[in-house]
């Protein structure tokens, strides 16, 4: 296993965004790479921070605590592959000498990609949700880098409504509005830590913009990236029923099929009040919009006061200390069972309990 000064030294990149930008293809494209790890999107660096952050005198105790919490975060639990015995054995090597931030890397350095190994130079985290968490995230890992994935508005909009249960289209526009600005303030407090790249750029030339991404990181462009999507099939067979549900298009090489989807699947009164919304913005990123951009006041300050509340939501949450949250999450069981179990079982199927 590593030293500490090993692990210091291994780079971080965070792919953040509007969930359904295409974020996971780009977090599939760059495990791909044989220098990279980044693993299926779990929240535990959030989900940990506020009970281990601060921890100055790491104990094999303690270190064991920090490893059975791990566990209690769905994502990590059911879409991570990892030997339970290798991780445990790894975390305590660090002994002493461990902090939250080393610890955090030993977990991204045992998850089992399906895409073959060199030396690790770069670990890396797709998670939507850390859009909202930039500047902690910064604190944990100085001198990171951040890749700013953006897609058409009424693309991204479509996307998620075809697979999630949230079909208001103006607050999903001004979400989107939300978590772009959201990434663009802290790119101008932060210069040179953010790469914003459109997803229809990506897709419509992968090679450029892949060579323009692995030199922001650092990294030898490898042409291996693009074939990806060979190793799929067997690779997330154990959990194929969340991958194809959610992330289809991992299966595929990377191609344009998904651009412009708007334009069959959502009606016009949808794409005017998403154009109405998040128009403005749109035209910043060189998207082409009708020409009734005037901003929808009420809708928009109705959901821009629900985004507020959200945000204020999501932080006092994973701010909460982990026995207080977890307690908030048994409750959640209880009342919303049945869903609970939906949601847990389209992530699993039969599965080793080592991963």
């Amino acid at each position: 296993m590593m030293t500490r000064k090993e692990l210091d030294e291994i780079p971080m990149v965070f792919i953040v965004g509007k969930g359904r930008s295409g974020t996971t293809l780009l977090q599939t494209i760059l495990d791909a790479h044989p220098d990279c790890i980044i693993p299926l999107e779990s929240r535990l660096i959030i989900h940990l921070k506020s009970r281990y952050r601060h921890v100055k005198k790491w104990t094999p105790g303690l270190i064991k605590s920090f490893y059975n919490d791990l566990f209690s975060d769905l994502k990590f639990s059911t879409l991570w592959k990892v030997d339970k015995d290798k991780l445990l054995s790894d975390l305590l090597s660090l002994g002493t000498d461990a902090d939250f931030a080393s610890l955090c890397k030993v977990v991204y350095l045992n998850y089992k990609s399906v895409f073959k190994k060199d030396k690790i130079r770069l670990i890396g985290d797709k998670n939507p949700i850390y859009t909202v968490f930039i500047p902690e995230l910064l604190e944990i890992f100085p001198g990171s880098k951040f890749i700013h994935l953006i897609r058409d508005h009424r693309d991204n909009i479509h996307s998620h409504m075809k697979v999630f249960p949230i079909k208001n289209v103006a607050f999903l526009a001004s979400k989107w509005v939300f978590f772009n600005e959201r990434v663009e303030h802290q790119k101008r407090l932060n210069p040179g830590t953010v790469l914003s790249l459109r997803y229809e750029d990506l897709v419509a030339n992968p090679q450029k913009h892949l060579k323009e991404i692995c030199e922001f990181l650092g990294l030898s462009y490898h042409p291996g990236m693009l074939d990806f999507h060979e190793r799929m099939n067997d690779g997330f067979s154990y959990i194929e029923p969340f991958v194809k549900k959610f992330h289809a298009n991992i299966y595929n090489p990377v191609n344009i099929s998904k651009v412009d989807e708007w334009k069959k699947g959502m009606n016009e009164k949808d794409v005017v009040t998403a154009d109405m919304i998040a128009g403005r913005k749109a035209l910043e990123y060189g998207y082409h919009v009708g020409k009734r951009i005037n901003m929808l006041q009420s809708e928009r300050s109705y959901t821009s006061f629900k985004l507020f509340i959200w945000l204020r939501f999501i932080k006092a949450y994973y701010n909460m200390p982990l026995p207080v949250r977890e307690a908030a999450t048994g409750v959640f069981k209880m009342i919303f069972g049945k869903d609970y179990k939906k949601k847990k079982e389209l992530f699993t199927s039969d599965k080793d309990d080592k991963g």
